[in-house]
């Protein structure tokens, strides 16, 4: 099981290379959207796995974003320890 992933660095990481990822925090529950994709969490609670979930979309829709290119090099350093189709 991967570590817990912080929501908000995520979805920073993912702007920051321009990809149209969203997130709206309202009345306790986190909205995230990514390449016509939605979902909903409650917050505080499932932050991590909201940020879980906005990772593995990135990593469908965006296999050739420098986020995704990141965690296959993180993946390689760790010897197969992470395999094909787990978490980035």
């Amino acid at each position: 099981m991967p570590a817990n992933r912080d929501l908000f660095v995520t979805f920073d990481m993912l702007r920051a290379e321009g990809l149209d990822a969203r997130l709206r925090v309202f009345e306790g529950i986190v909205e995230l959207s990514i390449a016509g994709e939605a979902a909903a969490f409650p917050a505080p609670d499932r932050l991590h796995e909201a940020a879980n979930w906005l990772a593995e979309r990135a990593l469908m829709h965006y296999p050739n974003s420098a986020f995704v290119k990141m965690w296959l090099v993180l993946a390689e350093s760790a010897e197969g320890k992470v395999q094909s189709g787990e978490r980035p």
